[in-house]
């Protein structure tokens, strides 16, 4: 065998080397135009996110991505498994993609013509930009869409929804953070993940998420009302300003108007907002607390506390990512989940730091946990979630997405992390991790919330039925039993002392005692002390932990047959229905409770008050205790004179000896409403009971929209009841998130809708509808059996 010459070894090889160092030229070439671009626009022209994008991070994503095509095109066809997530197909003309990408992030907020295939499979014209403040959102080659449809065509019930790039590492944290929304009933848009195709080309794995809007109310049973949003970070920051939303009124905006206030004043509508910023600002105070549990709806709030904590966000701050729901129906703001970044990788649990029991990062937060109302409604969602299993499904679901994302990844063009390229191998260890943080923190706040707890006491001998108790823990009783040495007949009254800064504070809670025999419950709930804890260290964001101290109360049960009748005994139930045996002690120093607000609500014996004869009414009267209305009664209704009650209402007439609600004068001008509003009124009835000639009642901070209003009532009864000539508003007779049942009732000219019934239950059973000025029976979102009516 003769040897190849060097010299012609070498030419040979100069000869083909064409075949190696075009593509590698090509491959570097391109690699870096595509740096350079990037660098220009996000390094240098906007500077992102205090300059974190950076060459070389430019420079290892762009490389990875050019890697990453070669990789899919050289993996044969059969070798890719079917991917299992539900797709989107958008088709885009290549000059609209040119005009977002020609000038970002700026260009990118500019709609630009699209379609898209319906699920009939139908195409659509539609528009679409690019969303997100952040680079991550639009810097990548996977880029956050925000879709717009026609008014007339709507896809699945939406107008505008987006197409987002998963944030972290394990790509599925956003879509489980709705799902968690969900599973507590917070107001939240619709989520999923799927598969996203632009002109047939598939785009990867996008978090499919609806825009906040007017329906997603409809869809989480909310009326429609004022949608209020606070993010004032990036571009909407201000300089020389504070960008503390919930210290300036003025920094938010609505993104869902309630149209029924009509063309009245920007400060009008704005009433809302303004009310709780103001409150805020008060500072810690009894005063505080009783302006905002007449703002917010507590049990909402607790759920969202709840859900902050089993997903450990802090993305809620003092400046970023709020939105508020205001339900003039419930005169009550209402949380709502958006962008929660659920599980993010700097909150979760680390190997040497728990998770959080308490996420504080905001002035309304810091307020609410001063009021022990707020903190017994987080302490029952916590305890709901966990009684119904919802810590096992939402690990299951975590379990089905990761399974059913897995095929879409590992043929995903551009699996990014902050403009890092990820490997599918790469994800499913992220997934792994994840999965262990989301287990971690479920098994971590139950210990916290669902164990331990200490109930102490000490009887005091020489007063009798007087016990001094000390509760530990953070779960609170929900009642305290207290054993007495022999059985009590006489109806027993009962006070709870405690010590404030402000000295003692003695609270009437005889309505909340329960006798049998000579064991007195006390139902109400007590907590340990909940405070700052100054020296909490914890994540930047964090405004401040808290810290866990013994409660104390003296527990006076005051009547004649105490005299020489001595407590023997006390116990404590959970909310689980679990119990605690009260230690007997010595003694307990007394301590005041430093940082808590209302500590106690009262909770007075009441008697209902009785109404009879004839009754004159002027301006708006608000009525909290029970009312027994007898037959015959006459509300007498001056002008704008309104009713409302907050108890339950028997009015009881008869067909000889009908109650009448109407004006006071003939021909004076409407009289407003009478109202039955609220979990006071529940199982409230009217029969027997003419009303007519009355209006409505709207403030900035209520509406009440017909002549009879029901409000958050269950097991309302209203029958052989007469509606007559209503004036002003739409509505006649008039229920929201109620349970109602109207029987044997007539509705006689009314001026536009006779019965407006919405989110609502119950029935209409043989009632008539007569000159009605436009619907007889107006039913949203309601599910009414009708029967038996007559409608003319």
């Amino acid at each position: 065998m003769t040897k190849r010459p060097i010299r012609s070894t070498l030419s040979w090889l100069w000869r083909w080397s064409l075949l190696v160092t075009i593509p590698v030229t090509c491959f570097f070439v391109l690699w870096f135009v595509r740096i350079g671009d990037k660098y220009w626009s996000m390094g240098v022209r906007y500077a992102t996110l205090e300059n974190e994008v950076n060459l070389q991070r430019l420079a290892q994503y762009e490389g990875a991505l050019i890697k990453r095509d070669l990789e899919l095109a050289l993996t044969p066809k059969q070798m890719k498994q079917a991917r299992q997530l539900p797709n989107i197909q958008l088709y885009v003309p290549e000059a609209s993609e040119s005009a977002l990408n020609s000038d970002l992030p700026h260009s990118g907020k500019t709609y630009v013509p699209a379609s898209l295939v319906y699920p009939d499979g139908d195409l659509f014209d539609v528009k679409m930009r690019y969303r997100g403040d952040h680079f991550w959102h639009w810097a990548g080659r996977k880029k956050s869409l925000r879709i717009k449809t026609k008014k007339s065509k709507l896809f699945q019930r939406m107008r505008t929804f987006n197409l987002t790039a998963p944030k972290m590492p394990e790509q599925i944290s956003g879509y489980l953070s709705y799902y968690l929304a969900h599973q507590l009933n917070l107001i939240a848009p619709e989520c999923d993940l799927v598969d996203l195709y632009v002109n047939s080309e598939y785009r990867g794995v996008h978090v499919f998420l609806e825009q906040l809007e007017e329906m997603v109310l409809r869809k989480c049973g909310q009326m429609p009302g004022d949608l209020y949003a606070a993010d004032i970070v990036g571009k909407d920051s201000y300089r020389g300003l504070s960008n503390r939303a919930f210290s300036n009124a003025g920094l938010w905006e609505k993104v869902a108007v309630n149209n029924h206030f009509g063309m009245e004043s920007e400060a009008y509508q704005r009433e809302p907002i303004t009310r709780l910023v103001e409150a805020i600002a008060l500072g810690s105070g009894p005063e505080r607390t009783a302006k905002l549990r007449q703002l917010v709806d507590l049990e909402a709030f607790g759920r969202f506390a709840a859900f902050r904590v089993l997903c450990q966000t802090e993305h809620y701050d003092n400046s970023h990512n709020w939105r508020l729901y205001y339900d003039p129906w419930t005169n009550r703001f209402k949380p709502v989940v958006w962008d929660p970044v659920g599980w993010a990788l700097a909150w979760r649990p680390k190997q040497d730091r728990r998770s959080r029991p308490d996420i504080v990062s905001s002035l309304l937060d810091e307020a609410l946990m001063e009021d022990h109302a707020f903190l017994a409604a987080r302490q029952t969602a916590i305890e709901d979630y966990y009684e119904r299993g919802s810590d096992v499904e939402l690990l299951g679901e975590l379990d089905r997405i990761a399974a059913a994302s897995r095929p879409s990844f590992e043929t995903d063009p551009s699996i990014t992390y902050k403009i890092l390229h990820m490997k599918p191998a790469e994800v499913q260890v992220a997934m792994r991790r994840f999965r262990w943080a989301v287990k971690t923190i479920i098994d971590q706040t139950r210990e916290d919330y669902l164990t331990g707890g200490k109930l102490e006491y000490v009887a005091d001998e020489a007063l009798p039925g007087a016990i001094r108790l000390a509760v530990s823990g953070r779960r609170p009783l929900t009642t305290v039993s207290i054993g007495l040495s022999k059985p009590v007949t006489e109806q027993l009254s009962a006070r709870i002392v405690y010590l404030t800064a402000e000295g003692p504070q003695q609270i009437d809670v005889s309505g909340a005692v329960v006798q049998r025999g000579a064991r007195i419950d006390l139902e109400l709930p007590l907590f340990a002390q909940l405070e700052p804890d100054p020296d909490y260290v914890g994540p930047k964001y964090l405004s401040q932990g808290y810290r866990v101290r013994p409660g104390q109360y003296n527990v006076l049960l005051l009547g004649g047959s105490m005299e020489d009748n001595p407590v023997v005994e006390a116990t404590g139930r959970y909310g689980d229905g679990s119990s605690v045996a009260g230690t007997p002690v010595n003694g307990i120093t007394p301590e005041k409770f430093v940082y808590a607000q209302s500590i106690v609500s009262p909770a007075p014996r009441r008697a209902p008050q009785i109404w009879e004869g004839e009754l004159n009414f002027t301006g708006v009267r608000t009525i909290e205790d029970d009312v027994i209305i007898r037959p015959g009664t006459k509300l007498r209704m001056a002008t704008g004179a309104s009713i409302i009650f907050h108890g339950q209402v028997h009015a009881r007439g008869t067909q000889a000896a009908p109650i009448e609600i109407g004006p006071t004068e003939e021909g004076q001008d409407p009289w407003g409403v009478l109202a039955i509003r609220g979990d006071g009124a529940e199982g409230s009835e009217l029969t027997h009971c003419r009303m007519n000639l009355g209006g409505e009642l709207k403030t900035p901070m209520e509406e009440f929209s017909a002549m009879l209003s029901i409000h958050n009532v269950d097991n309302m009864m209203v029958r052989n009841c007469t509606f007559l000539d209503n004036r002003i508003t739409d509505d006649m007779a008039h229920a929201v998130y109620s349970t109602v049942h109207f029987e044997d009732c007539g509705f006689i000219r009314a001026r536009s809708d006779a019965l407006d019934l919405d989110i609502t239950t119950g029935t209409v059973e043989g009632c008539r509808f007569i000159d009605s000025g436009n619907d007889a029976l107006d039913l949203m979102t309601s599910t009414i059996l009708v029967k038996d009516c007559w409608i003319e």
